[in-house]
């Protein structure tokens, strides 16, 4: 027959372990950054907002560039949407058209 395990004597089992805290990212966001919540909450809406433009283009994007000329961080602004991306995002979204475009040719040979 097996043996029950040895109970400690005199000590009391150790609790179970709390569940892990759960955070609000927008306060977190909001502490670290110095921006407060309510700033914090704005800007993200803003995000949710210009992804949506950008979703719901009819497309393709037409962008141009807005703001002050730079060579990095250069903003554009689609015509068609008013949905606005960094140069990076814009050099991305080109190359992604030309290889489709690239794509669709070859497959008509």
């Amino acid at each position: 027959m097996p043996r029950e395990p040895s109970k400690p004597i005199g000590r009391k089992p150790e609790p179970p372990p709390a569940p892990p805290k759960k955070y609000n990212a927008l306060e977190v966001l909001g502490k670290v950054s110095g921006l407060g919540t309510d700033e914090a909450k704005r800007i993200f809406e803003q995000v949710k907002e210009n992804q949506r433009r950008l979703d719901e283009c009819v497309g393709p994007h037409d962008f141009q560039p807005i703001g002050e000329e730079k060579k990095f961080g250069r903003r554009h602004v689609c015509t068609l949407c008013k949905g606005e991306i960094d140069s990076i995002n814009k050099s991305w979204y080109e190359t992604g058209l030309k290889h489709g475009a690239e794509q669709a040719e070859r497959k008509k040979r």
